[in-house]
């Protein structure tokens, strides 16, 4: 965890040294607008866009959903290592999913592009998305290892974890700083977190095989969903230009998995 902390650190320190600007798409406030839904707000200091205001609510209410199994999970933890990484995971993924509903959703049009001539791509609000995510599902994966495995094999799903963690950071970072648009998108994160699912799927059928546990085949099942949300955003990403670069449609079926 104090590595995690650590790390986190030295994103914030990078955070305000970003070029995220320079990475712009083919997309003005105009027809921003004319192909998303909105509410503007009207108020005595400011005018506002509200951006995909229905996806908004159902977005933010996942990440309170999540937030509330987190708590739960910590509450409930007693010795158990593996409950204790899924509630900080939860956390993780609660804080990711209000990122994303802030800039995908929400202030999506505030954030990229009111007062610019073209919109731009990403916000720093992605990037923390996209970090906290991975975070999480390397939490997940720890917590998985604990709970469902044992020795040698626990200890390289540990490290596996972690150098997951540091090596994306890595990258995503650089993509933000640099910049450059797939280090920092997206599509980069699910080649990140590809692996763990894998692992989590791998885990959980070898050992319903074994012992037959009824938890075993409900997480190979839900490993399986999510592979599923995955390729059904990549395949709808591919008729829809108008998403290039972007996790908006993906990212709502993943959150959509995350309460199943």
């Amino acid at each position: 965890m104090k590595r995690i902390m650590y790390l986190l650190s030295a994103v914030f320190f990078f955070t305000g040294c970003g070029r995220l600007d320079k990475l712009t798409w083919d997309m003005t406030p105009e027809k921003w607008l004319s192909t998303h839904s909105f509410i503007k707000i009207k108020s005595a200091a400011s005018d506002f866009v509200i951006a995909e205001p229905s996806s908004t609510i159902i977005v933010y209410g996942l990440g309170f959903i999540i937030l509330a199994a987190g708590v739960y999970f910590l509450k409930n933890r007693g010795e158990s290592r593996s409950r204790l990484l899924w509630g900080i995971a939860l956390l993780f993924w609660s804080a990711s999913t209000f990122s994303a509903g802030t800039s995908y959703q929400a202030f999506s049009y505030e954030l990229k592009c009111a007062g610019r001539s073209i919109c731009l791509w990403t916000t720093w609000w992605e990037i923390w998305y996209l970090i906290l995510f991975v975070i999480s599902m390397n939490l997940i994966t720890a917590a998985v290892s604990f709970s469902s495995a044992a020795g040698k094999l626990r200890k390289g799903i540990i490290i596996y974890s972690a150098v997951n963690t540091s090596l994306y950071l890595g990258v995503v970072l650089s993509g933000a700083l640099i910049p450059h648009q797939f280090m920092a998108s997206f599509e980069c994160m699910v080649l990140f977190t590809i692996p763990s699912f894998l692992i989590l799927f791998t885990i959980n059928t070898m050992r319903y095989i074994k012992i037959r546990k009824s938890l075993d085949i409900l997480l190979v099942g839900a490993w399986i969903f999510m592979f599923l949300v995955v390729f059904v955003y990549f395949a709808f990403f591919q008729d829809m230009p108008m998403c290039s670069g972007k996790g908006e449609y993906g990212l709502m079926l993943m959150m959509f998995s995350i309460s199943v």
